[in-house]
């Protein structure tokens, strides 16, 4: 093949390769905005590391002793218990289907946001096997749980 068509088609290879590279950094600059968005949009704190919960469940001590534990733990938290739903930001209760629809039958606790939601309350999912006297297990679910409360994954 002459020296003479090899060249167009150089030169068009070399424009395609062009438009390429803009079209990567043109994506990289996009994104350079967009994952720091992204990546922002994890877990919320609670204003002033304040959560207001009420248990519906009925759990008592295993709610409370729970509580204490992150209250004591050193972390810049605060959960307390309030006496109404409407006061609480978690909602702490017993409904063994619901917990089980949300996580399978293995699954002792269930909680609905990782974190502060942007709107409406957290919803607390305990095993009815873990209500009556506050047990060991029982006390590390309850605490486990209020750790995804707080923001913190697994």
């Amino acid at each position: 093949m002459p020296n003479e068509c090899r060249q167009p088609r150089r030169i068009a290879r070399a424009r395609e390769l062009l438009v390429l590279l803009a079209s990567v950094v043109l994506l990289a600059g996009v994104a350079c905005f967009a994952i720091p968005v992204t990546a922002s949009s994890g877990p919320q704190p609670w204003e002033d590391g304040l959560v207001r919960f009420y248990d519906a469940g009925d759990l008592g001590r295993t709610v409370t002793t729970a509580a204490e534990r992150w209250n004591d733990s050193g972390a810049r938290v605060r959960l307390i218990q309030v006496g109404a739903p409407d006061d609480a930001d978690v909602i702490v209760e017993v409904d063994d289907r619901k917990l089980r629809r949300a996580c399978g039958s293995d699954c002792l606790g269930y909680t609905s946001s990782i974190g502060r939601p942007s709107e409406g309350q957290v919803e607390v999912l305990l095993a009815a096997e873990l209500t009556g006297d506050p047990r060991p297990l029982s006390v590390w679910v309850a605490a486990h749980e209020f750790g995804h409360v707080l923001g913190l994954h697994h």
